[in-house]
């Protein structure tokens, strides 16, 4: 009995066997061979092991279990190896555990090895014997590199061949005929270079076909021709007015003549012909006449002649022998037919006719009316023969293939190599239904369809995928996933909001994106300058309604004071109020970028003053209005790169026009980053504030007792507003808070 917990080796090398024996077990056992009592699982290992005189045991033969009949081997007889009567153990490995058989007392026979013989097994169940060490490795079955061994899966090493129908080793897994070529490859075609229907690409010789005559009696006969092409060549066919007289004859009497420009017999000359000369049983080189013609205007009557039995030429009609009329009018001959008469009163008594076209000795022939048809043509005359000529009216003899209808296409399924006349039989496997993908000539980069070269009309069975039409760019508004066949429909992205309901609805869009978010629309009194301007709408609701502004005559007048680096342009309700002598007066509120004319220093920190300008009173009286009104500058550095730009401003009220210097009550500004009150700041991160565009900025909220940014950060859209100074900002805190901007810097 094994040892619980020892580890096995799997491998084994059966070349080193001289004999075996087999275990069989059948498929009614199947379900029999279990696993601590559960079926036995496909993919999992049988093997047969014996202990060497280690007391190691070796395995001498396995088999991967496929729940079909299966046989595992027993290999033995070698150095080292099972030898009679030697007992073994049935093990098996499944998922990296390994199990051993348990053993039946009444079956011991199982176990002990007989060289040749043959054991079937009814019944076996494996129980736990141990866990084999971590084996990493394929774990897929169907796996070149598939280790039953393995405990841990690395499929990502697993290799496949390289085409379906291909072994692990780049051989076909079915050539039946075993030339290299896997079947499911094999083109069947004519692979001899000299045959009519050659193919290069064919690689199972099949139905060569060699045109040619295949007459034995013709004189261009082709011996290793298998399919004829009416190329057969005859002696030429002609017709002998000439005859001899015989002592046999019979009368023919021509009442009328019809079909050509003259019913007159004495412009015309009558004859009968017989085959006159046989190259074999079937051919003959032409028509001998065998008449004595005598005709008067409106009655021609001649004399046919037998042939003379005791020769051996043949010199007239044989006995039943078909009549043939030829009628010769202006150096033309011309094939014509009779209609006879039942009976006919000569004077001396009722003559009765015997037979129609067929000759009998000493008998009379009354042709009612002899017709012409036609110049004669000779041809097979049977349409029952691959020869047959429908012009023709005389058969010459030429009808020696009889018809065998059948598909001539080799590519067909139904080819028939015998076949010499085309019937419209033949059949294509495929697919038939033109609603089906598999039915055309697929192009699956333009995922076009075209009309196939050959056109299926036998279902095989092979119509899998329905025709999907829809757009198939995957990079189209309406990409349809499911659509196989382009049908041109592709519209391309086109981005924005695409809500009707918002302000900015883009009628052309067709995709939202996250780069434009639609605006809800927000009404309200756009005017800056009316005294209910409201700072948040972009929709103008004609709600505006104004204030008069300051008329008074006794109303002060300004002074502005400004300390700056290096220019700069003062606004009042956004009316320019003053700028610096160094900035043309050509720029404007929100031009950004200008130069201007030269440095200016800040005279404040030099222990200097400030310089003062007067705002002109009917300025003030007609922008100032009462209640909240906005200062708003705009400061200026000379040139890009300077580090240094100063820019302090206040104003000053008195009844004159006298420019003040340094006021009394003057401190610097101290720099805020803490308060009792909630500060908003607006860091740009260094970017440039556009014109005409949107950026993202950041805005942090400074509460009681915290610093910068450490309470709170969102990203926010900074509205740019052309009219006016005042930028509004949305936070999540209520109610919204609605802040002036009182300088605006402009950074070179």
């Amino acid at each position: 009995m094994p040892v619980s917990g020892q580890s096995l080796d799997w491998s084994y090398d059966y070349s080193l066997a001289e004999s075996s024996m087999a275990i069989g077990i059948s498929e009614s056992a199947i379900d029999q061979i279990t696993v601590e009592g559960n079926t036995f699982p496909v993919g999992g290992a049988i093997g047969v092991f014996y202990q060497n005189q280690d007391n190691e045991y070796v395995c001498s033969g396995s088999i991967i279990w496929d729940y079909q009949s299966n046989v595992i081997p027993v290999w033995g007889g070698g150095s080292g190896g099972l030898s009679d009567g030697q007992e073994f153990s049935l093990f098996a490995f499944v998922n990296g555990v390994t199990y051993t058989a348990e053993i039946d007392s009444d079956d011991t026979n199982l176990y002990t090895y007989n060289p040749y013989a043959f054991i079937s097994v009814s019944e076996l169940n494996f129980t736990y014997f141990s866990v084999s060490e971590d084996v990493v490795g394929c774990m897929d079955p169907s796996a070149c590199n598939y280790d039953f061994y393995a405990t841990i899966a690395a499929n990502e090493t697993c290799s496949y061949p390289v085409l379906d129908y291909l072994n692990c080793d780049g051989s076909c897994e079915s050539d039946y005929d075993e030339d290299g070529v896997c079947d499911i490859n094999e083109i069947y075609g004519c692979t001899e270079i000299d045959a009519y229907n050659y193919s290069p690409i064919a690689t199972e010789n099949y139905g060569c076909l060699y045109p040619g005559c295949m007459d034995e009696n013709a004189l261009n006969f082709d011996p290793n021709a298998n399919n004829p092409d009416n190329s057969c060549e005859y002696p030429v066919f002609e017709l002998d007015w000439s005859y001899d007289n015989t002592d046999q004859d019979a009368t023919i009497a021509i009442s009328t003549l019809t079909g050509l420009e003259t019913n007159d017999f004495t412009e015309v000359v009558v004859g009968a012909f017989y085959a006159n000369s046989f190259l074999s049983d079937s051919i003959y080189t032409g028509l001998s006449c065998a008449s004595s013609y005598d005709g008067a205007p409106s009655f021609a009557s001649m004399t046919v002649y037998a042939d003379e039995v005791y020769t051996t030429e043949k010199d007239g009609f044989e006995l039943q022998e078909e009549l043939i009329y030829i009628v010769l009018y202006n150096g033309q001959e011309y094939f014509a037919t009779a209609s006879y008469m039942e009976s006919f009163n000569a004077g001396w008594g009722l003559l009765e006719l015997v037979s129609e076209n067929i000759y009998i000795p000493y008998s009379l022939y009354i042709i009612e009316e002899l017709t012409v048809q036609g110049p004669v043509g000779f041809g097979c005359t049977d349409p029952l023969y691959v020869e047959y000529d429908e012009s023709a009216n005389i058969d010459n003899g030429t009808c020696f293939t009889l018809v065998v209808e059948g598909c001539m296409d080799v590519a067909a399924a139904n080819f028939n190599s015998e076949a010499n006349t085309e019937d419209d039989s033949c059949q294509y496997p495929g697919c038939t239904d033109s609603n089906y993908l598999e039915y055309w000539t697929y192009n699956p980069i333009e995922s076009s369809i075209s009309e196939p070269a050959i056109i299926a009309n036998l279902d095989d069975g092979s119509c899998l995928t329905l025709i999907v039409e829809g757009c198939t760019d995957a990079s189209a508004f309406n990409y349809d996933l499911d659509a196989n066949i382009n049908d041109n429909s592709c519209i391309a992205v086109v981005e924005g909001c695409t809500d009707e309901t918002m302000f900015n609805f883009d009628p052309a869009a067709n995709t939202d994106y996250d780069g434009a978010l639609c605006i809800p629309f927000v009404y309200g009194c756009m005017d800056y300058s009316a005294y209910n301007y409201y700072p948040f709408a972009n929709t103008d609701d004609g709600s505006c309604y104004y204030q008069p502004g300051c008329t008074s005559e006794g109303a002060l007048n300004y002074n502005a004071d400004a300390d700056y680096d290096d220019g700069f342009i003062a606004y009042i309700n956004g009316y320019e109020i003053a700028r610096s002598t160094n900035i043309d007066s050509s720029n404007v509120l929100n031009t950004f970028g200008f130069s201007i004319g030269e440095e200016h220093e800040a005279k404040i920190y030099q222990n200097g003053l400030p310089e003062g300008f007067l705002i002109n009173e009917e300025i003030i009286e007609s922008i100032v209005y009462n209640g909240e009104n906005c200062l708003a500058i705009q400061v200026i550095n000379y040139s890009n790169g300077m580090d240094d730009m100063t820019a302090n401003f206040w104003l000053s009220f008195s009844h004159n026009q006298q420019t003040s210097g340094l006021h009394d009550w003057f401190y610097v500004p101290m720099k805020i980053d803490s308060s009792s009150l909630p500060i908003f700041v607006i860091n740009t991160n260094n970017q440039v504030i556009p014109n005409d565009e949107k950026i993202t900025v950041e805005l942090g909220i400074i509460k009681p007792g915290t610093s910068l940014f450490d309470a709170f950060s969102s990203f926010i859209k900074a509205i740019k507003t052309c009219s006016h100074l005042t930028a509004v900002i949305k936070t999540t805190c209520q109610p919204p808070v609605r802040i002036r901007i009182h300088s605006l810097l402009t950074i070179h």
